[in-house]
């Protein structure tokens, strides 16, 4: 008993939590409408996320993020590549500091925002969206203790939807 005790402490005090201290975000995609292009009538996702700097950071490289496909079948998930992040904070009064800055803040002052961009490769989609659409999701835990609007500290998700649609044009 006194071995799972011991255990069970070492494990809490090991404990690491972490935070995204999400903002924002959006889930959006282009069709490649150029009959000259090996993409002809694929698409590319895009995600962007905003984030309190004083967050943990998210993930870098090929598949860092999926997103999760609802209601199309045959694709579960879309592989999101990282793009870019850039500081996308108040810059302030010109001549003057920063307002904000995710690089150089004291303290991890809230209220610096950054903003991280992950992209697909083009992918078919195949069929047509039902009426009630093909949902696109993403999200993860924790928005910033900080935000006074509420669902502070609460996870989140962000969802975008397809829905069948017939350009006049082509």
């Amino acid at each position: 008993m006194r071995f799972l005790l011991v255990t069970f402490l070492t494990a809490l005090l090991n404990l690491t939590l972490s935070a995204s201290h999400f903002v924002g975000g959006e889930i959006t995609w282009e069709c490649d409408k150029d009959p000259a292009s090996p993409n002809y009538g694929r698409y590319t996702f895009y995600l962007t996320i905003y984030q309190d700097c004083d967050g943990i950071n998210f993930y870098y490289g090929t598949c860092a993020e999926d997103l999760t496909v609802h209601n199309l079948p045959g694709l579960t998930s879309i592989c999101m590549n990282f793009l870019d992040t850039n500081d996308i904070s108040s810059s302030g009064v010109a001549g003057s500091e920063p307002c904000y800055n995710c690089d150089n803040q004291p303290n991890n002052q809230f209220g610096a925002i950054r903003e991280w961009i992950y992209m697909s490769d083009p992918i078919t989609l195949n069929g047509v969206p039902p009426a009630a659409g093909w949902h696109f999701t993403w999200g993860s835990c924790c928005r910033s203790s900080n935000l006074t609007q509420g669902m502070n500290d609460d996870d989140w998700t962000i969802r975008s939807v397809m829905y069948p649609y017939t350009d006049p044009v082509t």
